[in-house]
């Protein structure tokens, strides 16, 4: 009887590691969740030639004075914009501009919306959180804005509307000279289309 018990004893103490060890308790364990496999696709987009934000910046502004945009639409490179080109973009522009409305401001590009956060220093100082998407009517673009928050207060489309318009308003003019242009946002890209 005493053999059979430490017979048994030693069994088990040398069996059971090995079915431990073979025996994965990971999928046992519902509390875990487990990690997906991320399989990397290859983009399918047209190869476009890059430019710089630098060079990008240039070219807009050129075509923002004469309200010309011959140069712009030759180059496919100028028509697709990523998120770092905006921000590059605002970043000149508020350096450029004496006594600006907003600091530490950034573009996020989001599916069919951009989002600007930053820090407001007018009309009052805090931060601001501010979302739009483009909508067309009568072949102009016009953005709608879908979020404005104040802080932590929700601001009324209109009354954002309102306080961006002195901002946008110029911007608005020049990209509506040319009739039925488009945007579309994805994320990181922001590309221009023209009509053909």
């Amino acid at each position: 009887m005493k053999k059979t018990k430490l017979f048994l004893v030693v069994a088990i103490l040398l069996v059971v590691p090995f079915f431990a060890m073979a025996f994965s308790w990971d999928g046992l364990m519902f509390w875990k969740k487990p990690t997906p496999k991320i399989i990397a696709l290859p983009a399918i987009e047209k190869v476009v030639p890059t430019k710089t934000s630098a060079e990008k910046l240039t070219t807009w502004e050129k075509a923002f004075k004469t309200k010309d945009f011959t140069e712009v639409k030759n180059n496919e490179a100028y028509l697709n914009l990523t998120e770092s080109d905006m921000n590059f973009f605002l970043e000149q522009g508020l350096k450029d501009t004496k006594n600006p409305p907003v600091r530490n401001a950034y573009i996020n590009l989001m599916n069919n919306e951009v989002e600007i956060t930053g820090y407001m220093l007018k009309p009052w100082e805090g931060n601001f959180i501010l979302r739009m998407e483009p909508e067309y009517s009568s072949e102009q673009i016009v953005p709608k804005i879908t979020k404005a928050k104040y802080k932590y207060f929700r601001v009324p489309s209109y009354i954002a509307n309102k306080m961006l318009s002195e901002h946008l308003d110029p911007v608005l003019d020049f990209i509506n000279v040319e009739k039925g242009m488009q945007v579309l946002i994805t994320d990181d890209k922001f590309k221009v289309i023209f009509p053909q």
